[in-house]
């Protein structure tokens, strides 16, 4: 290979290399910009648990057809409305007092959080009993919003157990 043959194929070798960083470079800056934005949702999906708020949790939910499951007692609820109000009946017998998101991993279209949830029974046989159990949770989100959250846990780690 002669000498200007050689040139051209590093410039062109060194052309090839600077778009494909710039691709990838790109595409690792979409994917943090996407995983911050579930992680701010995720955070506020907490933090609305931890204050018992219905209407806050339920303002994360696609309004219509989000879907918030418990796979350990099998119950799906739909719609923001119906959440809020499961979220205000379950508070009222359950002061949840802190959530730790152990780990987050991130999905095509959402992410799956391991947590260690803690909290008090407030009402009913087992007032004033303290509970911490694991749990995961595996949200689908679109558009900003929750389509489906799915908890999942042992059961009879759970007050209600």
């Amino acid at each position: 290979m002669r000498i200007g043959s050689r040139i051209r194929f590093v410039a062109l070798l060194a052309g090839v290399i600077a778009l494909l960083a710039g691709a990838c470079s790109s595409s690792d800056e979409e994917g943090n910009a996407a995983h911050a934005e579930i992680d701010a949702i995720i955070d506020e999906w907490s933090a609305a648990w931890l204050a018992s708020d219905g209407q806050r949790v339920a303002a994360l939910y696609e309004p219509v057809h989000g879907v918030y499951a418990d796979a350990a007692v099998g119950e799906e609820i739909e719609g923001a409305e119906d959440i809020a109000r499961l979220v205000g009946d379950l508070t009222l017998w359950i002061d949840f007092t802190g959530s730790e998101a152990i780990s987050v991993d991130y999905t095509d279209n959402g992410a799956v959080a391991q947590w260690v949830w803690e909290g008090v029974v407030v009402s009913g046989a087992d007032y004033g009993e303290h509970f911490s159990m694991r749990a995961q949770t595996t949200f689908e989100i679109e558009d900003g919003l929750i389509t489906r959250s799915t908890d999942d846990y042992v059961l009879t780690d759970a007050p209600w157990g």
